[in-house]
């Protein structure tokens, strides 16, 4: 899923269930990665325009929770957004984004009626989804979650009590530790990164940070961060980072996300909404 994955599962047979996530991780980027034209999002994108299209209980599933969020939060994350992240270039390479010029006003605004996650139509009980044409879906603001959800139910399945996963900063506390205290999960500092900001007790939670101090580009001497507000088409900047503290994987990563965007008091209240939800806002200063 393009990010490190970090295992620590107490247990007997713990190397066996490890390679069980890892095998599990290689079937769900099957799925999710919109980069990959055998993927199954990718193939969901190529029909846009042609119908209903019948998918797998993991992808309906991420596409279900993505739309519930995008409606919960104005939009402000919204599952739509990916000719906007092409067109702004925030894609890696080597590890980071290169320098680039921005994109111009009006190739923006062309893109973003193309934007909409209104426009995504659902059907639960056959697990379809239509897309308008010329839409393509960005599941990366969610998946890593999902699959913290998904390795989850298998640790379950095989009896793991105490577990600790952390797939590139998405963190799914397992029980607690065996000494029966909580984890410890750091806040990075979005400034000194080789300082840590705070330290969050976790148990049977799934915690998601999101942040401009990762992945971000410069032009000109302005730092372009990588998360876009998918309802203007232009990276927001009132916040360094978000994390979100949540019942699930999938719901603590898109939260963040929309956190983010909504900045700090808009994000608050989408927070507070949330049943079992907390967060930790860091502004620039």
């Amino acid at each position: 899923m393009g990010t490190y994955v970090r295992l620590l599962i107490h247990g007997v047979q713990g190397s066996e269930v490890a390679d069980l996530c890892l095998a599990e991780l290689a079937r769900l980027q099957e799925v999710f990665d919109r980069f990959d034209e055998s993927s199954e999002v990718s193939q969901l994108n190529a029909q846009a325009g042609a119908g209903w299209v019948s998918v797998s209980e993991d992808l309906f599933a991420v596409v279900q929770t993505s739309l519930e969020v995008a409606q919960a939060s104005g939009g402000a994350f919204d599952p739509t957004v990916a000719p906007v992240v092409d067109l702004w270039g925030m894609r890696e390479k080597d590890g980071r984004i290169p320098d680039h010029s921005p994109p111009d006003a009006a190739s923006i605004g062309a893109l973003l009626q193309r934007v909409d996650y209104r426009q995504v139509e659902i059907n639960p009980r056959l697990s379809q989804i239509r897309l308008p044409e010329g839409m393509q879906l960005d599941l990366g603001g969610v998946a890593k979650g999902y699959a913290l959800d998904c390795l989850l139910r298998l640790l379950e399945d095989h009896g793991v009590q105490s577990a600790l996963i952390d797939l590139g900063g998405n963190i799914r506390a397992v029980g607690k530790k065996p000494d029966q205290t909580s984890w410890r999960i750091a806040i990075r500092h979005p400034r000194e990164l080789d300082n840590l900001f705070a330290v969050l007790p976790a148990a049977d939670q799934a915690v998601a940070t999101s942040g401009d101090y990762q992945r971000f580009f410069f032009w000109q001497g302005k730092r372009h961060g990588h998360i876009l507000d998918p309802r203007r088409g232009y990276p927001v900047g009132a916040l360094s980072s978000v994390t979100v503290i949540a019942p699930t994987g999938v719901l603590s990563d898109a939260l963040s996300t929309a956190a983010f965007v909504l900045g700090p008091e808009d994000g608050k209240a989408l927070l507070e909404s949330m049943p079992g939800v907390e967060g930790v806002f860091i502004d620039q200063q």
